[in-house]
């Protein structure tokens, strides 16, 4: 059996929704009898061209299947013979065409299998079942067709089928476009992460700095009422001492005991509240001196902790422990210390009530 020869004498384009290049092959069939087709099929690769030559022998880069439009009943003896075949090739494939071709030629290798079986000049089977691949005409031997598109005429084949130079790799492209997206979302996320925990800091530090100005402001006010107290407390220590001098005279009298009673309770109240007030002080310095330690030792425990979300339940502690007020011990109920002021009283009323007993 003789070969089957061919050759590519045409490629055009037509744009669609799915692009596809219209190859032309024109086929002979070199035998003496008709060759009836059952089967036709083919495949196409891609190679580029340098000067006429293709610069990597053999077939290319496969691309894709390639139909074949009306496969014809047969091939008769001589060179009259024709097929018309499509390649489908999406944006995708011209992308990764032309960022490979860089400005060389195009081509393209279609291996072509057929299977069929003889015929008589009446047509009728007189054969077995054959079984080749169409070889091309300009290169005896190779079992695939070529066609060799020079670069301009490439360029009239894209700019028909609609494709845009500038969506080269698109895909490669979007990829690239979506990579640098989620790096800048990530570097955002990071500075908004760290302008809130500096925030946080800053924050933190500015109210214990506020919060150590005010314990030493309690402080010396601590000191005032704590030197007021001791006065108070000689002064009550030196009456009382002088009234028990006094008490042994003889003609001591009720009134006498009102008014020393009077006396010794003023005296009283008066260091009961310069001890509530001194107390009240000290317990604000030592509170706010408790802040200014937590914000001192709050960014190295945030550090340390394990999960973002350890940190944030920290930061809550924080804050409470920070703005959270609680007493002042100024209010009567605040202090637990209510003095002798309340057993003076009673105290003058007992006398009082005795006064006047019969």
């Amino acid at each position: 059996m003789e070969l089957i020869v061919g050759r590519i004498d045409d490629v055009s384009a037509e744009p669609g929704i799915r692009p596809r290049l219209r190859l032309s092959l024109a086929i002979s069939n070199r035998n003496a009898f008709a060759i009836g087709i059952t089967q036709m099929t083919a495949k196409a690769s891609v190679s580029f061209s340098q000067d006429g030559r293709i610069e990597s022998p053999g077939t290319g880069s496969y691309i894709g299947e390639v139909g074949v439009e009306n496969i014809p009943w047969g091939f008769a003896p001589g060179d009259s013979n024709f097929s018309y075949m499509y390649l489908p090739i999406g944006m995708d494939v011209l992308s990764a065409i032309e960022t490979q071709r860089q400005g060389r030629d195009i081509a393209f290798q279609v291996t072509v299998s057929i299977v069929g079986f003889q015929r008589d000049q009446n047509g009728a089977t007189t054969g077995p079942m054959i079984t080749t691949a169409l070889t091309d005409s300009r290169s005896q031997g190779n079992q695939y067709v070529t066609t060799i598109i020079a670069k301009s005429r490439w360029r009239e084949l894209l700019d028909q089928i609609g494709f845009n130079p500038e969506l080269i790799n698109p895909f490669e492209q979007l990829a690239e476009t979506i990579k640098s997206a989620r790096a800048a979302q990530q570097q955002a996320e990071e500075a908004a992460t760290a302008a809130r925990g500096a925030a946080a800091l800053r924050a933190v530090t500015d109210l214990a700095g506020a919060y150590k100005a005010e314990a030493d402001t309690f402080n010396e006010r601590a000191r005032t009422w704590g030197k007021l107290s001791i006065f108070v407390a000689v002064l009550a220590a030196l009456v009382m001492g002088f009234y028990v001098w006094e008490s042994r005279v003889p003609n001591f009298n009720a009134a006498q005991a009102v008014i020393r009673a009077v006396v010794i309770a003023g005296l009283f109240g008066a260091l009961t509240l310069c001890l509530r007030v001194f107390e009240s002080y000290k317990h604000l310095e030592v509170v706010n001196r408790h802040r200014v330690n937590i914000g001192r030792t709050f960014e190295t425990l945030k550090a340390a902790q394990p999960t973002d979300r350890a940190k944030e339940i920290l930061s809550a502690i924080t804050a409470e422990n920070m703005l959270s007020f609680g007493k002042s011990g100024f209010a009567p109920k605040d202090s637990p210390n209510q003095g002798p002021l309340s057993g003076a009283t009673e105290l003058i009323k007992t006398i009082v009530d005795k006064s006047h007993t019969p």
